[in-house]
């Protein structure tokens, strides 16, 4: 495959993106076969990725499979065995990839970047500074973006930072207030967190 930014990078990273979220949902939902047969698209992606690392799109993709095939193995026990047939990953090196990425000048890549790091240090690491951290970027950049907010609030909560939440809380609902770009059922959705 001959590396072509204009035609294949971004059809890759959603290529890539899809497959991965489908993923971690087919192995939740105990969809192991499903599961294997979906890690096959992300294995040639990644192997894709990983000889053209040098374009930041790609060290995205490549830090995220680093990360979670390890994740996988320590999540999933089950498919541990066919997991074995799979490249390894090494999750230091795919959070110290997720980092470098954040530091792009490329929004997509930072942005994308900064969620997932908030999200593997929420859900995976089970760390809430490193998430706090991630998120307070995030929303420092884009303080605006009411989704990002409401996952931060969310993220609060599951940690019993209720004060901190509250504070998001009160910002997020100064957003809703003046915000032009939302529908009603959006708005009503997003005071309900």
């Amino acid at each position: 495959m001959r590396f072509n930014e204009k035609n294949l990078l971004l059809p890759i990273l959603a290529k890539y993106l899809t497959s991965a979220i489908l993923l971690k949902i087919q192995f939740r939902q105990k969809k192991i076969i499903k599961a294997v047969n979906g890690l096959r698209t992300i294995i040639k992606y990644f192997e894709y990725a990983t000889e053209h690392e040098e374009h930041i799109k790609m060290k995205l993709v490549s830090g995220m499979y680093n990360y979670y095939i390890e994740n996988a193995k320590d999540d999933y026990p089950a498919a541990y065995p066919i997991l074995l047939f799979f490249p390894d990953g090494d999750k230091a090196k795919g959070l110290r990839m997720l980092k470098e990425c954040t530091k792009e000048k490329d929004k997509t890549v930072q942005i994308r970047s900064h969620l997932y790091l908030a999200n593997i240090y929420r859900r995976d690491e089970k760390n809430f500074e490193q998430s706090e951290y991630w998120f307070q970027q995030l929303t420092a950049k884009y303080p605006s973006n009411v989704f990002w907010l409401s996952d931060y609030i969310l993220m609060l909560r599951e940690y019993e930072k209720h004060k901190k939440a509250e504070i998001q809380k009160n910002k997020l609902l100064k957003i809703l207030q003046e915000s032009d770009q939302l529908t009603e059922e959006q708005i009503q959705y997003l005071k309900t967190i």
